[in-house]
């Protein structure tokens, strides 16, 4: 009998060391959803690469032109419509390859801008997150664009 009486602290002992274990994983991962991982580019955090971007546009026939007059290479760009009601973001959309400086590069607009509005354009950024590429949309600068027939 006495040897049994030995034996039920050790199994709460590993119970507890056990469900402290899992309490710790299961806050390790419900945490982990609100640490981002940064985003870099050039080995440095690519909100500082927005700053060296810069980039010439032009909206015609349907179609946005830029020119990359920087040393930075734009990935895609944001459009957003201006307008009386508010504004409208398209998202991020990429060119077919990626406008490095010197280059010049062209893409649809989407189909709510028609001749005679005014849009701004954001330059999208492509960087590194861990393994993964990922895009990323600048805050500034932001280019002011007024559509072409």
């Amino acid at each position: 009998m006495n040897n049994k009486k030995g034996l039920s602290p050790i199994i709460a002992s590993v119970l507890l060391i056990v469900i402290v274990m899992v309490l710790a994983a299961l806050i390790f991962v419900w945490a982990r959803g609100f640490v981002t991982e940064k985003i870099m580019k050039n080995n440095e955090v690519i909100e500082n690469s927005c700053a060296q971007v810069n980039i010439k546009a032009e909206a015609y026939g349907g179609k946005v032109r830029i020119s990359n007059e920087g040393r930075i290479p734009i990935y895609g760009l944001e459009i957003v419509k201006k307008s009386l009601e508010g504004s409208s973001s398209s998202g991020p959309l990429p060119f077919d390859s990626t406008v490095i400086g010197g280059e010049s590069g062209e893409m649809d607009l989407p189909s709510s801008l028609k001749a005679g509005d005014s849009a701004t354009i954001i330059p999208v950024l492509l960087g590194e997150s861990g393994t993964s590429r990922k895009s990323y949309t600048c805050s500034d600068p932001s280019y002011d664009l007024e559509i072409g027939a």
